[in-house]
């Protein structure tokens, strides 16, 4: 019908717009449960509670997660995002980046390159990784 208006439900811009949000709202949960944390309020949003997911617990650490996914081929890691959560966890908690990437797309480069390869990654700071590294040596010197 001429002059019909579709219902902005229907429209494919607001069905992308919509994806881009929801993905990044999955991925923070998915986060939160699978590493026994708690999705911060408005993706940290609020002055009170930063981060995406807190109160995730390994060891003697407490780390605090800023989330990131993409649905394209690539995703560009900015300074910013580490100056953020850095300060955002502040001195008692260790900041980490959570990255997911589309699954399609990790498996396209996993068949090219012969390996299996997650579509979920973890950025922490080098620092805390040697101190794990260091960690793990002691526990085996233990055995």
């Amino acid at each position: 019908m001429p002059g019909m208006v579709i219902p902005s439900l229907l429209r494919p811009d607001d069905a992308k717009r919509k994806a881009v949000h929801v993905a990044p709202k999955r991925h923070e949960r998915a986060i939160a449960q699978r590493l026994s944390g708690r999705q911060t309020p408005a993706s940290g949003a609020l002055p009170c509670a930063k981060g995406d997911v807190r109160g995730v617990e390994a060891g003697c650490f407490e780390f605090l997660v800023e989330c990131k996914t993409t649905q394209r081929n690539r995703l560009r890691l900015e300074p910013k995002w580490l100056a953020k959560i850095t300060a955002e966890a502040g001195p008692t908690r260790v900041p980490a980046i959570a990255i997911r990437f589309r699954e399609e797309v990790i498996s396209e480069h996993a068949l090219k390159y012969g390996a299996e390869t997650e579509a979920d990654w973890v950025l922490i700071p080098m620092s805390i990784f040697e101190r794990i590294q260091s960690a793990l040596a002691d526990v085996e010197d233990d055995r």
